[in-house]
């Protein structure tokens, strides 16, 4: 039984990293609309789903080929290294060392580009890469094709019509697009939550069934990655909908007011009637920096919130009486599957206050407190009585 639920964590695992690596960066990437900076995110993404020593992109223009655009930059000296990505003539070739491949880029009947991947770490998986390469280049190259028709429209004022009805269906596709990612990523969080499921169900039939205390410490191993994977499937479906959804005004003692503050921690606040304009999962920044201070903070027993103006911006300061933060790790607390848990809810409120250019840091002084400041710039707060 220990086997069967190990292979089932395994495969759930590898389903729900692939799952946010995709889904993640795709959305990273469509819609933008300048081809330098698209094509720039799109060698950005393949540098991370694949980790390859190196990858490439020949954009065609009616089948004239542009520069070699690369990551790292210069990665393809040499006056033949464009020959080398027009031989490919089929969807898709693999290279004879077996470390990599090209693959083309279309949209509808027009080749945009040939992209390559080389120096692969694990030839044996060219096969999966291939597929999601393929799923890839089909966003890719509806992205890349609503960049160029935005560039024709600001630069040929001729065509503007004809280039509007194009720019309509080439969104058109990229809302479909976007929409099947939603689609793919609902079912497949459903589908790996039904197998964590399972093994949460064995893992508690086990401790029946089994009575050698040896196998208690494999279980609760098996136990602890499967909540991890569940708590990442959670992660991905939060961070799906960050950005969905217009921003709006909100004021901050309403949404600090509706904290479960735990018994035992005296929850204090001096906002001013201070309103903030970001995405509507703000709630969700202050009740993880609370979630935050009960888990992380040891003995809490004071939180305050207050504002301070410095020149043309305000201050939002969450503070309290814990044990701080360590002096090495005030930055990475912020990164993701970075802390004492898993690290996704300060990741998270980074991204979310991001969505209209405010930022947060953590000041406080290690052994003593922790103080996490929200800098709201200007035309993003307000403190007086104007209606929302």
């Amino acid at each position: 039984m220990k086997e069967e639920c190990d292979t089932a964590v395994v495969e759930a695992n590898n389903k729900s990293a692939t799952y946010a690596l995709v889904v993640d960066l795709l959305g990273k990437i469509t819609g933008l609309k300048d081809e330098e900076t698209f094509i720039a995110q799109m060698l950005d993404l393949f540098m991370v789903l694949f980790s390859p020593e190196r990858t490439g992109f020949v954009p065609l223009y009616g089948g004239s080929p542009g520069p070699v655009i690369s990551k790292p930059d210069g990665a393809y000296p040499g006056m033949d290294a464009r020959d080398q990505f027009l031989a490919c003539q089929e969807n898709y070739l693999v290279t004879g060392d077996g470390k990599g491949f090209f693959h083309q880029v279309w949209y509808d009947t027009d080749l945009l580009g040939i992209v390559h991947i080389d120096g692969i770490s694990f030839p044996d998986r060219i096969a999966e890469y291939l597929t999601i390469c393929h799923f890839v280049a089909q966003v890719a190259g509806l992205s890349l094709a609503n960049a160029r028709i935005c560039q024709k429209l600001t630069d040929t004022q001729g065509e503007r019509d004809n280039e509007i009805t194009e720019r309509k269906r080439a969104e058109g596709a990229l809302l479909l697009a976007k929409n099947k990612i939603t689609l793919l990523g609902s079912i497949t969080r459903h589908d790996i939550q039904n197998h964590l499921m399972v093994i949460l169900g064995n893992i508690a039939l086990a401790r029946v069934d089994v009575t050698d205390p040896a196998m208690e410490e494999p279980l609760r191993e098996i136990e602890t990655a499967t909540k991890t994977i569940r708590s990442l499937l959670d992660f991905g479906r939060v961070y799906q909908e960050i950005g969905s959804h217009g921003s709006q005004w909100q004021q901050i003692a309403e949404i600090i007011s509706l904290a479960d503050v735990p018994k035992g921690i005296t929850l204090e606040t001096d906002l001013r009637d201070l309103s903030v304009y970001a995405d509507p999962m703000l709630p969700k920044v202050f009740f993880n920096l609370l979630d935050n201070t009960v888990k992380h903070g040891g003995h809490v027993t004071r939180i305050r919130v207050s504002q301070e103006q410095r020149q043309n911006a305000v201050v939002i300061i969450w503070e309290d009486d814990g044990t701080g933060i360590p002096a090495g790790e005030k930055e990475q607390i912020f990164e993701r599957g970075v802390g004492k848990n898993t690290g996704l809810g300060l990741c998270l409120i980074r991204k979310i206050l991001a969505i209209t250019g405010i930022t947060i840091r953590e000041t406080g002084e290690p052994g003593k407190c922790a103080r996490f400041e929200v800098l709201v710039p200007a035309g993003a707060y307000r403190c007086d009585h104007q209606p929302k």
